[in-house]
């Protein structure tokens, strides 16, 4: 990820904008490289200027048409830091798109969280049934508990795949858990791959858009949401029956299909022999025994990527970068898999603590250790 670049491009006002629009079109028009335009919007979301918009709505039509979730993903979030400026672009060039490709301007709406945007997505929920459950998720996102009424009409017309998002929806509003997740805010983490998600976060949204991509897709949708009642009343019903109202895992695709009680939250098991965890100084759960040398191969591990500088998003490239080609190889999973993976969060923790250099990092990874040692660290 060109994190260095854009930090750079974000520093030239209206220059670094008319490179990134540059960027976008190119990623269209001549490289047909969805990976370039996605980190063209990520840019472009961060700078926040409204000439931009017409740009990051023509980059989500042409991800939802290419399948490119991770592209949709970051541009309909980019829209939406724009603000108010945005709402008429995002609403003129939906109206111009096919109802059933209307996705990610629903998450768009969303994240604009105005109130023009958000009654235009009440709209949407009572005329695009092809897309019911994402208009239906956007405003369980923006909680509008209005919208129950329409969803309960709607819920009677949509096709099976689109049943289990909805239920979620209708789960939010009423009091359950919010669709959107709790994954990193840092524009410069948000968007990097990730093993199992790709380049988004695990919003149920982003999973449910890779589910409907493809028939196969669709019908693994409609198969777990084999049980989910047509109607809000029912939804409701059946959630606090089951104690889930406050327990929704909204990793899972299951919907409402199959009952079950309220899950047993286990205590967290050490990463890297399996008794009970009490340190998690790294992002990984760890045991007293473990923490002091998993720490150090930790900081050994930093040290020894090979990266021509200092710099910890460096380091994470080459990381990221790794993985990825491993995933899209479909090979089997190794311990130096494993390591990349590991050392991918530390990396992460690192940055969000303000460390951003190798020396640094690798110091405080050392000293924690130490400190593990010489029990100067509190179990948590």
């Amino acid at each position: 990820m060109p994190v260095r670049a854009l930090e750079e491009l974000l520093t030239r006002g209206d220059a670094g904008l008319g490179m990134l629009i540059i960027a976008a079109r190119l990623s269209l028009e001549k490289h047909r490289r969805p990976g370039y335009a996605h980190w063209s919007a990520v840019g472009l979301g961060e700078m926040g200027d409204a000439d931009a918009a017409p740009e990051l709505t023509m980059l989500m039509r042409w991800a939802w048409r290419a399948r490119a979730i991770d592209l949709g993903f970051s541009a309909a979030e980019a829209l939406g830091k724009l603000g108010q400026r945005a709402e008429d672009d995002l609403i003129r060039h939906a109206e111009l798109v096919q109802r059933p490709e209307r996705f990610w301007f629903h998450y768009a709406a969303a994240c604009l969280a105005t109130e023009r945007a958000s009654d235009w997505l009440l709209r949407e929920l009572e005329r695009n049934v092809a897309l019911a459950d994402s208009a239906a998720a956007a405003l369980a996102i923006l909680g509008r508990k209005d919208a129950l009424p329409v969803i309960d009409r709607a819920l009677r017309r949509v096709k099976p795949h689109q049943l289990s998002l909805m239920s979620e929806a209708v789960i939010s509003l009423h009091g359950g858990q919010r669709l959107l997740g709790t994954d990193a805010t840092d524009w410069r983490l948000r968007y990097r791959y990730r093993p199992g998600f790709g380049r988004f976060p695990s919003l149920l949204p982003c999973l449910h858009a890779m589910l409907r991509s493809d028939p196969a897709g669709r019908a693994a949708a409609a198969k777990a949401a084999r049980g989910v009642p047509r109607s809000v009343a029912a939804i409701i019903e059946w959630a606090e029956q089951a104690g889930r109202m406050d327990q929704m895992d909204q990793a899972e695709l299951s919907g409402l299909a199959g009952a079950g009680e309220k899950p047993h939250q286990a205590p967290p098991r050490c990463e890297a022999c399996g008794r009970n965890a009490s340190h998690h100084r790294t992002g990984l759960a760890l045991c007293a025994g473990c923490a002091a040398p998993v720490l150090r191969i930790h900081a050994e591990d930093l040290l020894a990527v090979e990266s021509s500088s200092n710099d910890v998003f460096e380091v994470l490239n080459v990381l990221d970068n790794s993985i990825m080609d491993h995933d899209t190889k479909r090979l089997p999973e190794t311990a130096r898999y494993a390591r990349w993976v590991q050392n991918q969060a530390t990396c992460h923790l690192l940055i969000e603590r303000g460390i951003e250099t190798v020396a640094e990092g690798a110091a405080m990874l050392l000293a924690e250790a130490d400190a593990v040692v010489e029990g100067r660290v509190v179990a948590h």
